[in-house]
């Protein structure tokens, strides 16, 4: 019974089938008109035209606007079709072009065979259609096939391309452009419909980012009116699709601008934010946002300053807390005290709900001693080595920037860098003044071991101030630092000077430039200064 079922469903729908098309290997020569019906089962006829060269194919399709077979003078389309079944280009007739005889339309096609169906709107009606066609030289920079990463058109960075869109429907026809990046920086791109049908074109920028996700940014143009917005690119091969809105006149012309200007990528929308430095963004929607995270290596005060140069935005703590603290401002300063740990922090559009290009700034200041505000002279630099897990402070949140440094705080905070190598080169030795009980005695140890120091006779001085003179020694010896082109001649340091040569290794690395043409090299090192003596080497490092 059910293998019945089935021969009757065979021969009942399967015939239906094979007529509903109507394929042909005939190709269509130049100014042949063809000439058909397309009855109530049959959706569509095939034909095939043959370039030898690139060419400007323009299609004059017959309107049959008072033939009871057809409906509404929309009556039958071009498909023009490529490779792997690809539709290249829809053409349509038309009342509303002005001429109620018939419809012209044009193409750029690259040479090599197209198969063209026509075909109808209603599959139930029965129509008329009377087509023919005629080639030209290329107008424009359009031709197609361009529809997808394979037939892509090259884009310069700095360019303007025309093109034409031919698409019946949502997004039948579009173009896609192939863009090589070289370089970091910002593009714009500008976007206009310069005639044909009144819906808008869109243009879809498809990039992946650095979280490795595709992001996609519209554009849009009505009426005309050219669109723009920017998008920031990492060297790549980049993509762009520009197709037609639902249209039922499918045509559409078009202009895309694009302009490059090369950014410093370290100061747009980074992964990890740092301390005291200004960012610069942008969002395209109400819907996107920029996430960034920060690490803090001890409890402080953190202030974020931001600007939004259009509209509003919000910002966010998202973990390890979830808080808003800006939900909609055009420009904020906000504070929070903040426990050690990683943070993250969302920085994204607000306000009315209408999607445009947003640009905003973006800082962050971490505040963690009391007595280093972060106006404070040598902010930068303790905050820094703070963050590095160096400077500790005090257990009452105090710096004591100005407080001269001890011999043994130097030794500690030089070796909590990351990195630094003591190679053993002798064993310890007993001092008067050290012994292994004492806090700092396993970094007094390292350095004398590594011969880095060595003390004064039979005493280390572990509690003594250490003089500018005492210090570029240490940091030539544990750095391992070079001449590196010119020194610079102090007033108040002679070359028979026992630590003339390290001083002039330090200046000529620009790690100290001196005071007033003086070094002072008996004067006692301050806090905040051998801040600025390590910062400046970690940096060069």
């Amino acid at each position: 019974m059910k293998k019945l079922a089935i021969l009757i469903f065979l021969l009942v729908f399967f015939p239906l089938a094979i007529i509903e098309v109507q394929a042909t290997d005939d190709i269509w020569e130049e100014g042949e008109v063809i000439s058909g019906d397309l009855g109530k089962y049959q959706y569509d006829n095939q034909y095939k035209i043959t370039l030898d060269e690139d060419a400007r194919l323009t299609f004059t399709l017959k309107d049959f606007p008072d033939n009871d077979k057809n409906r509404g003078g929309k009556d039958y389309i071009i498909k023009v079709i490529g490779l792997h079944y690809e539709g290249l280009a829809y053409i349509s007739t038309s009342q509303n072009d002005g001429d109620p005889a018939k419809t012209v339309q044009s193409v750029n096609l690259k040479k090599g065979s197209y198969d063209v169906n026509i075909t109808k709107f209603n599959y139930d009606s029965e129509v008329e259609y009377s087509v023919s066609y005629q080639t030209s030289p290329i107008i424009g920079t359009d031709i197609e096939p361009n529809n997808n990463n394979q037939t892509a058109m090259l884009l310069k960075m700095d360019d303007t391309v025309s093109g034409e869109l031919n698409g019946i429907g949502i997004n039948q026809d579009h173009d896609m452009y192939k863009i090589e990046v070289t370089k970091f920086g910002k593009m714009k791109f500008q976007l206009k419909r310069t005639e044909g049908t009144n819906s808008p074109d869109y243009l879809l920028l498809s990039a992946k980012g650095k979280d490795g996700k595709q992001h996609r940014f519209y554009l849009t143009s009505y009426n005309g009116t050219p669109n723009e917005f920017e998008h920031l690119f990492e060297p790549g091969t980049y993509y762009i699709k520009i197709f037609l809105g639902n249209s039922e006149q499918a045509i559409s012309y078009y202009t895309l601008n694009t302009s490059f200007t090369e950014l410093v990528e370290e100061d747009w929308e980074p992964d990890v934010l740092k301390n005291n430095k200004t960012y610069n963004g942008f969002w395209y929607s109400v819907v996107e946002s920029d996430l960034f995270s920060f690490t803090l290596a001890k409890d402080a005060k953190v202030i974020f300053f931001g600007e939004t140069l259009n509209g509003l935005g919000a910002l966010s703590l998202l973990r390890p807390i979830n808080v808003e603290l800006i939900s909609n401002s055009s420009k904020f300063r906000v504070e929070k005290e903040l426990v050690e740990g990683r943070y993250y922090v969302n920085f994204r559009a607000s306000g009315e709900n209408k999607d445009e290009y947003k640009g905003y700034t973006l800082k962050m200041q971490i505040q963690s001693f009391k007595d280093v505000p972060t106006n404070h002279p040598y902010y930068e630099q303790i905050e820094a080595l703070t963050q590095l897990g160096v400077n500790k402070g005090y257990p009452d949140g105090s710096f004591h920037p100005k407080e001269a440094i001890q011999r043994q705080h130097v030794f500690a905070f030089i070796d909590r860098l990351d990195g630094i190598e003591f190679p053993k080169i002798r064993e310890m030795k007993s001092f008067t003044d050290v012994n292994t009980s004492q806090l700092f005695y396993p970094e007094i140890k390292k350095f004398y071991e590594a011969g880095i120091i060595n003390g004064y006779g039979t005493y280390m001085g572990p509690n003594l101030n250490v003089t500018r003179g005492e210090l570029a020694k240490i940091l030539v010896n544990t750095f391992k630092l070079e001449m590196n082109g010119n020194g610079i001649s102090f007033k108040d340091v002679k070359s028979s000077d026992i630590f003339y040569n390290d001083i002039q290794i330090l200046a000529s690395n620009r790690i100290t430039v001196g005071s007033n043409g003086n070094y002072m090299p008996n004067d006692p090192v301050t806090r905040e200064q051998f801040s600025a003596f390590l910062h400046r080497i970690v940096n060069k490092k």
